[in-house]
């Protein structure tokens, strides 16, 4: 008795699978969302093992180079600008972690940009610029967003290099030094960190591949954008934010690269990006109204840099990184609608939409049981990462028509930014 709805479900299950690959349509969406996530890492990393004995000789002259240059020149002026909004509760440990980031005192310029804060944000600055910080630079302007903070410190920055970092997040204590050694190459442009997150953080997982794809895109050509906690260019190339585009930092580190730089993910400069504020986000509400911001970010990505895709003189970037990161990320959302729909009437024609319930009632047990019991164990990251990426796709086919029918969200995005 037992055994005859354990071979029933099987069978729906086995049916159900059938489905999905051998239906063209469900087989073409469902390769493609594969090759964008998993694939696209074993892709990475094929090349990286094809290409490694080449590097391996390059890294060897140009760490020559390195040290040559290292010896030969003193530390660079850095201006490290700290964009600020309402940070009553973590300025002043973000200066305090800042001084004692382990580089030169006196080639650090230090520059906090009040962006309109209402709190006591302001107050906390003079009283640190009065008691133990007086060299501490402090512009005030009203609230105007992110980019016109960063934009307004590099028009007051002095330093050959330039790093933006959030307020709220510390940094490891050799950041700086580890940057300028990456900026010994001369063909490097920018330099972003590695993201370290809590066991706690619903991401982590998704951190940790994340982190991989950015390791292996450095090892073969640049990694793509920046991480916001760590930007840091040279500002002989990047002398304006765009303030009219989403994601920023993912905008400035293709900008650099299209000027034919690298932008290098150093994984020893480290961002502990959930260490002073909790989440970054604690919810999967959290987490699904930061992707409106990703997915406006990969629309103004794809319509400004475009000219990128498949292009020879961007090399490995231009037919590998961009493609997927520009492009592709993009159909993801759309592909996974259709695949939804086309699946849905193929399980109402076979009579199996009730097996396929029962499937996702009890993937959605397992997962929650897995939450409470073991939440930190892998099964329990990847069931939730699963999960995660279904939502992200429905809410991001939910923002591409927010995007298109509310102009106000439109600013700027068409803008192509001229190098």
């Amino acid at each position: 008795m037992f055994l005859d709805p354990l071979f029933f479900f099987l069978n729906a299950l086995a049916r159900m699978v059938l489905l999905l690959i051998l239906d063209p349509l469900n087989a073409f969406c469902l390769i493609f969302l594969l090759l964008n996530t998993f694939g696209y890492v074993l892709i990475l990393m094929v090349i990286e093992r094809l290409s490694r004995k080449s590097r391996l000789v390059e890294s060897r002259v140009d760490s020559m180079k390195s040290d040559e240059a290292e010896s030969a020149s003193r530390p660079p002026t850095v201006s490290f600008i700290i964009p600020a909004h309402n940070e009553e509760k973590t300025i002043e440990r973000k200066l305090k972690n800042t001084l004692t980031l382990n580089y030169p005192k006196d080639r650090l310029e230090v520059i906090v940009i009040d962006d309109g804060s209402t709190d006591k944000t302001p107050l906390i600055l003079k009283k640190i610029q009065r008691s133990w910080f007086p060299e501490l630079k402090v512009i005030r302007q009203s609230r105007k967003g992110k980019s016109s903070a960063e934009n307004k410190g590099l028009q007051n920055s002095k330093g050959k290099i330039v790093v933006i970092s959030d307020a709220d997040v510390p940094l490891d204590s050799n950041s700086l030094r580890f940057m300028v050694e990456d900026f010994n190459d001369p063909k490097v442009g920018g330099v972003t960190c590695t993201v370290k997150a809590s066991k706690e953080n619903i991401l982590t997982l998704n951190f940790d591949l994340g982190l991989r794809v950015r390791s292996l895109e450095n090892e073969i050509d640049s990694a793509f954008g920046m991480a916001g906690s760590f930007v840091s260019f040279r500002k002989s190339i990047v002398s304006e934010i765009d303030e009219r585009i989403f994601s920023s930092d993912a905008d400035t580190g293709v900008r650099i690269r299209k000027m034919g730089y690298k932008v290098v993910y150093d994984p020893r400069i480290i961002a502990y990006v959930d260490k002073w504020v909790e989440g970054k986000p604690t919810s999967i509400i959290g987490f699904l109204k930061k992707s409106k911001h990703m997915f406006f970010g990969s629309i103004s990505m794809f319509w400004r840099h475009k000219d990128m895709l498949f292009r020879n003189r961007y090399g490995i970037f231009g037919w590998v990184i961009a493609p997927r990161r520009i492009f592709f990320n993009l159909l993801s959302p759309f592909l996974f609608v259709l695949l939804s729909i086309n699946f849905a009437i193929k399980l109402v024609e076979n009579s199996l939409v009730v097996p396929f319930s029962l499937l996702i009632a009890l993937f959605i047990a397992i997962g929650f049981l897995s939450r409470k019991v073991a939440p930190y164990s892998i099964i329990s990251k990847a069931l939730h990462m699963i999960f995660m990426y279904v939502m992200r796709y429905y809410a991001g086919f939910f923002y591409y028509f927010l995007f298109i029918l509310q102009r106000k969200e439109r600013r700027g995005v068409w803008r192509k930014y001229k190098i």
